[in-house]
C-alpha cells in the first residue's frame, strides 16, 4: 500500500493484469465517487484514505493498466473515443474478501492505456472504522492486496 496525496493504491505483482501508471509503478488507485455519474465517466470526488473512508453502498472507481483487450477499436497511444470501450473479459473486485458489484470496467476517458473500474460496495461491509484488503482480478490473474479505509455511515 502507498499513500500519494491521499490516494490509496493497491500494489500489483509483475504477473498481474493490474499494472500501474508507468513502468516504475504497479498500482491501482481507489477513488470514492458520487453515485450521480455515467458509467466510465468519474469526476474525482474524494481520494480514499483515513479521513475519507468509503462506506456501505458507496461507489468507488479504481484506475489501472493491463486489464487486456477491449470491445472496440482504439489506436495505439490514443485515448479512447466516446463512449470508451469496455474490457472483453470479466473483471472482479473483492474488498475484505467480499465481492463488489462491478458496474463498469473499460478504458478511462481521456487517457491512453489507462483502465477504469467502477464498483459499488455492498450494504454490509463492516462496522465502525476498518481497513480492508482490495483485490482486482481479470483474465485469471489477481493484483496484490491494497488496503482501503472503510467506515460505517
Amino acid at each position: 500500500m502507498a499513500e500519494n496525496m491521499g490516494r490509496t493504491t493497491a500494489r500489483a505483482n509483475d504477473t498481474s493484469p493490474v499494472h500501474g501508471l508507468g513502468s516504475d509503478h504497479r498500482d491501482c488507485t481507489v477513488i470514492r465517487e458520487s453515485p450521480k455519474r455515467r458509467p466510465g465517466y468519474a469526476a474525482i470526488d474524494t481520494p480514499n484514505g483515513p479521513f475519507a473512508a468509503v462506506s456501505a453502498g458507496d461507489w468507488i472507481a479504481m484506475y489501472a493498466t493491463g486489464l487486456g483487450a477491449v470491445n472496440g477499436p482504439v489506436a495505439d497511444g490514443e485515448a479512447p473515443g466516446d463512449p470508451p470501450p469496455q474490457v472483453s473479459t470479466a473483471v472482479n473486485v473483492t474488498l475484505g474478501g467480499t465481492p463488489l458489484e462491478v458496474m463498469w470496467a473499460g478504458l478511462a476517458p481521456g487517457f491512453a492505456g489507462l483502465y477504469q473500474i467502477n464498483a459499488k460496495l455492498p450494504a454490509e461491509i463492516g462496522s465502525g472504522f476498518v481497513v480492508l484488503a482490495l483485490v482486482v482480478s481479470a483474465g485469471g490473474e489477481s493484483s496484490n492486496a491494497g488496503m482501503v479505509a472503510v467506515s460505517s455511515k
